[in-house]
């Protein structure tokens, strides 16, 4: 599995804990959030994901080995990141990206579908913060993620 713009490392470290056999690679451009990425795996005791220091996509030509799953958490331009990582992804594999704006939905949309890509899935997720205002607590709108994937054949 390839994680790009993994962050601080959730998805490779709960990965790598539900998959102990798997290879994870997180690709991170930031060298002070990579860096939280091998605290957070040290922290869980998480051997099997490799931390990539480097930008997509110029840096996934020269990641081994070829994925079966992809997750995409950000990354720009979103179109290349996709088209690039499509020629990687095995038969059969699964891209999964997020979108914070509408910008960034039509855009992983439209490369889905460039891509000919099957099963493609459209989540779009809502977290509520609870926060008190007066005397009362109300729940306040965080803003709302899509969660997009599709699989090649």
């Amino acid at each position: 599995m390839w994680d790009i713009g993994a962050g601080t490392g959730t998805i490779p470290v709960e990965t790598g804990l539900l998959c102990r056999q798997g290879k994870i690679l997180a690709v991170e451009r930031d060298e002070e959030v990579a860096n939280l990425i091998r605290r957070n795996c040290d922290r869980f005791s998480v051997n099997n994901v490799e931390i990539i220091e480097g930008s997509a996509p110029d840096c996934l030509a020269t990641l081994q080995p070829s994925p079966d799953r992809v997750c995409i958490e950000g990354g720009r331009p979103i179109e290349e990141i996709l088209k690039k990582v499509w020629q990687y992804l095995k038969p059969e594999g699964r891209v999964v990206a997020t979108a914070a704006n509408l910008e960034s939905l039509y855009l992983i949309s439209q490369a889905l579908a460039n891509l000919q890509a099957r099963n493609v899935e459209v989540v779009q997720a809502g977290i509520n913060r609870l926060e008190t205002r007066g005397i009362h607590q109300t729940f306040t709108a965080v803003d709302p993620i899509f969660i997009l994937s599709g699989e090649k054949f």
